[in-house]
This record gives structure tokens, sequence and C-alpha cells, in this order.
């Protein structure tokens, strides 16, 4: 309504809409444009200049069924290494980015009869993709991950610790260090090592919340020993690493 003056949308349609486009402005779900662990409760809204190139108002929603690449032919086995995680802290996924692009799919929205020919609210199919050096590896639906009971925020905010940076694993832990090892896991806990890197550390969530996996986003300001002790509803991190039916995977 504020935006237009006169089309009164109900909020409870737009439940999986991430972003609006409308005369020269973009509305922008701040969750698809940051850092998963990043707070974004003072401005959930982003507002960018530009559109998506298409006359009247766009509501942008994820497809119902994102797809992913199988990784499931020879030459691509030699990515499943599944290394046990050396506790070394990296960024393995420098060649991450994130592109949009709009599906055929498009659905006219109710705004009630205003005397006009054009359509002139819709819902468009986005399709949030990302790729790894230029090869496709999946679409998304960020907001339809981040609100998923399976990504564990607890531990975001935890004061900084004072303890040694030496890590002492408890237990067996995988380092996923591509997008193959992140897709194709192995039946464990595992570590996917983005640090610094907040398109991919949203990808991974994203991804890994897909495939049916806890989510446990670490703090910057802990080191290992902290972080295992930390507690959610009376579990450590490490009772949760080992309790998860498929291994949950930390997000560095």
């Amino acid at each position: 309504m504020m935006e237009t003056g006169s089309y009164n949308l109900h909020p409870e349609d737009l439940n999986n809409v991430f972003a609006l486009s409308s005369a020269d402005s973009l509305y922008i779900c701040s969750a698809v444009l940051e850092d998963p662990a990043t707070n974004t409760s003072s401005a959930p809204i982003q507002r960018l200049a530009g559109n998506i190139g298409r006359a009247g108002v766009a509501f942008l929603v994820p497809p119902q069924k994102p797809e992913t690449k199988s990784y499931d032919t020879i030459d691509e086995w030699y990515c499943l290494d599944h290394k046990d995680f050396d506790g070394v802290v990296d960024d393995c996924f420098q060649g991450t980015s994130l592109h949009l692009s709009f599906s055929e799919a498009c659905q006219p929205l109710n705004v009630q009869f205003s005397g006009n020919r054009d359509v002139e609210a819709y819902f468009i199919e986005a399709l949030v993709s990302v790729y790894d050096h230029g090869k496709w590896v999946s679409e998304l639906d960020i907001l339809g991950s981040l609100r998923s009971q399976r990504v564990l925020r607890e531990y975001l905010h935890s004061d900084p610790c004072q303890c040694s940076p030496a890590q002492p694993l408890g237990s067996r832990i995988i380092s996923i260090d591509n997008y193959a090892e992140m897709v194709v896991p192995p039946k464990a806990p595992g570590i996917v090592r983005a640090k610094g890197n907040w398109q991919a550390r949203l990808v991974a969530a994203a991804i890994c919340i897909a495939k049916g996996h806890y989510v446990i986003l670490k703090s910057e300001n802990t080191w290992w020993n902290c972080f295992y002790k930390l507690s959610m509803n009376g579990r450590s991190v490490q009772e949760v690493l080992k309790e998860t039916e498929q291994g949950a995977r930390i997000v560095l």
C-alpha cells in the first residue's frame, strides 16, 4: 500500500516472497544479502535502486522444488575425499557466486478491478542459483531454509572466550571443502570450511538444511574447547553432533 498507494494485499498471502520490484526500487529481505549469522532484526528489509526490467509490482518467490546437481558421474567422484577435519580454519569456497534468473512461471495477484489492461501485481518465480567457479551447483530457497528449526542459532552471540586456540576433537568430524562433499556427504558430522565468506556460508546453510541436516553456525569469537561445551536445550554441541541421525553440519 505504501509503495503503490492503491494495492492492499494481505501479508499472509506473501509468506514465500523474498523480494519485491516496483518502479525504480527493489525491496529485498536482508537474509538473502547477508551472512546467516548476522542479526538482521534492525533492518529486515533493504531497498536497492533498480528493478527486474518488468512493469508492475513483481513479488519474487523461490521454486517449489529447487534443483541441485547430483554429482553422480565417474569423473566427479574424485571430489569426494571426506578427509578428517584437521583443525585448520580456512575458506575453501572462494569460487562461490550467486545469480538471479527467472523461469516462465508467473501468476497474477488479485488487486481488484482497476480498469487497466495490464497485470499490475504478480508472483514471478525467481531462481537464486549458486555457481562454483562458473559451474552451476544448486537452486536455493534461502528464506525457507533459514526458517527451519534445524538451524541452531543459540551459538551465535556468546561472549568471546579466553581459552586456548587448540581444539580437542572428541569425535571424528569430516571436513567439507567443496560442493560435491556438501551435496553427497557421509552420514557423519561435518565442518564446512567457509570462514569469512558470507555467500558460501549462506549457501552451505541452505543446501545442508535442504539435505535434512542440522546446521550449527559457529561464532568467530569462540575457540573449539568452549564451542563444544555450548548448550542448547540442555545438550552440548558435541552431544548434538553425536545424536543427530545423519550428522550435523558446522558452518565456520
